[in-house]
């Protein structure tokens, strides 16, 4: 019975340290890190802005100037667009 205990915590113990160094192996992504305002502007202004500026003004729609950090504030451009 002492033995049982005994190997079965060895057993735990080392499935414990042995997974530890997996826990930290994750991407940045995986790990949950912001894309950043940097990168949602830059795919705006290469996807975007080519048709959707104020000269073009496809669809009735300009998104340059607007802050991508207030689009609630700018919702019925966004949805438009």
């Amino acid at each position: 019975m002492r033995r049982r205990r005994l190997a079965s915590c060895a057993a735990g113990l080392a499935v414990v340290f042995l997974s530890v160094p997996y826990l930290g192996a994750a991407g940045p992504e995986q790990q949950g890190a912001p894309a950043g305002a940097a990168t949602e502007q830059a795919l705006v202004d290469q996807y975007c802005l080519g048709c959707h500026n104020d000269r073009a003004l496809r669809g009735g729609v300009s998104l340059e100037g607007l802050p991508l950090d207030a689009v609630a504030d700018h919702v019925e451009v966004w949805e438009r667009a």
